[in-house]
This record gives C-alpha cells, structure tokens and sequence, in this order.
C-alpha cells in the first residue's frame, strides 16, 4: 500500500486515506527508518535510492531537519529542528550490514562529523534551527539508547548484538529472538544481516569534507520538478 499509494521515488508523501491526493509535499525525519525496513523486506535497490534521498538533505544541512519541503527544496515551516534522531543512522547500520559496501562507513563518519556539532558541557543537545544550529537545552533518551547504539555498531562488525539472535526494540535494546514454533511445526530463526567484507574505517578518522549544497540542490530540483505537478501553486 505505502508503494502504491505514497511513493512519490525516491521519496514518500503524505496522501489523503480515502482519495490516494497529495496533501503533504513534505520529507518527514521520522519516515528515515523506511530504507531498514525495505532492507528486511530484501528491496535492497529500492532502499538505497529512498537513503540516497534522505541522505542528500542530512549533507545540506549538516544534520536532518524535522521536514524538509520537497516542492520548493526547502526546510518546512514549523520543522525547523533536529532533536538527535536515531532514524537515518538505523537505515545507515541496516544498508551497511546488508550490502558491505563502504560507502555507508563514509555516511557514518560523516554523521558522527556533524554530531560533534551538536556537544556541550553535559552531553549533546537538540538543534533548534539546523540553519543557524541555535540549540536546545534538552537531549532525549533516544539519543544514548538508539543514535548513538546504531553509529557504534556501525563500527562493529561481528558484534554480538548482530549476530541474528537478537532483536532491537523500537528503543533500541537488544533483545533475545526465539523461534516461533507455531501451527505446522517449529518455525527458524532469521538469519544474521550479512556482515561487511570490508573493514570500517576509525570513527575519528578525517571526515570528509563538509556537506556538499550542490549536490542535494540538485537531487532536490528533480523531485521538485516531479512533486510540483501534484502541488497547486508549487515552485519549479
């Protein structure tokens, strides 16, 4: 249903339930866990494409804003922020594990980069303008249990919490997975994501350089272009 209904490629949008219209030109942070579940859904190109997508606003800004306007390529009124979610790093670990391609320790380092952004005396602290990096005086749980859990394990290939015997919450605590022995006999357990075959680089490696406009300028430009057709009085 979301493929039918909301996919707009390489990103998803918010539709009306009864007629399947546009209502909301608009990348949501939260919809950045989508690219782990297609993952696990085997979709792996479909997967990369939606990161790629989400990846491209993450390197305009330095860190991903709580909505980002796809019709006029901008960050959304009112979703200025960034409280430190976990989602897109989660996608991250899931593509990396899956498809061993280095390229995603390169997306890692790169968040890590831009969370040393967001450090102060107690911890690290929610961004009230990811344009201006005006910050928050509050840091959600999330961020030890989930944000910072995904970039370590990003970094830790064979580690136990990956070895196909747990599963994470949506907290994300490790818990222990035991086959389902349903109707019709004992049910397996899934199989471990593959690991890397690459090394990760050292997270305090040199980042690469900082995020590139250009490039997300004109990812953006082409999902304009597509998404204005479907928005009355949208910029293209």
């Amino acid at each position: 249903a979301a493929k039918a209904h909301l996919a707009k490629p390489p990103w998803y949008v918010d539709v009306n339930m009864d007629t399947g219209n546009l209502v909301w030109p608009v990348f949501n942070a939260l919809q950045a866990f989508w690219p782990a579940l297609e993952v696990l859904a085997g979709n792996l190109g479909d997967a990369r494409a939606t990161h790629a997508a989400f990846y491209g606003v993450w390197r305009r800004y330095g860190l991903t804003p709580e909505g980002f306007n796809l019709a006029e390529g901008r960050v959304q009124d009112g979703q200025r922020s960034y409280p430190l979610r976990p989602e897109l790093v989660e996608s991250t670990l899931y593509l990396s594990r899956a498809t061993g391609d280095p390229h995603f320790f390169d997306v890692g380092r790169d968040m890590l980069h831009s969370l040393e952004r967001t450090k102060v005396e107690c911890g690290h602290a929610s961004v009230a303008d990811v344009e201006t990096m005006a910050f928050k005086d509050q840091m959600d749980s999330y961020f030890l249990s989930e944000t910072v859990k995904y970039l370590y394990l990003l970094f830790s290939p064979g580690h136990w919490a990956l070895s196909g015997r747990y599963v994470f919450s949506t907290e994300g605590h490790p818990l222990r997975a035991f086959p389902f022995h349903g109707k019709g006999g004992a049910g397996k357990p899934s199989p471990p994501l593959s690991s890397p075959k690459t090394n990760p680089p050292k997270p305090d490696d040199a980042p690469r350089t900082a995020p590139r406009k250009e490039d997300a300028d004109r990812m953006n430009a082409g999902a304009a272009s597509r998404l204005s057709e479907h928005v009355p009085g949208a910029r293209r």
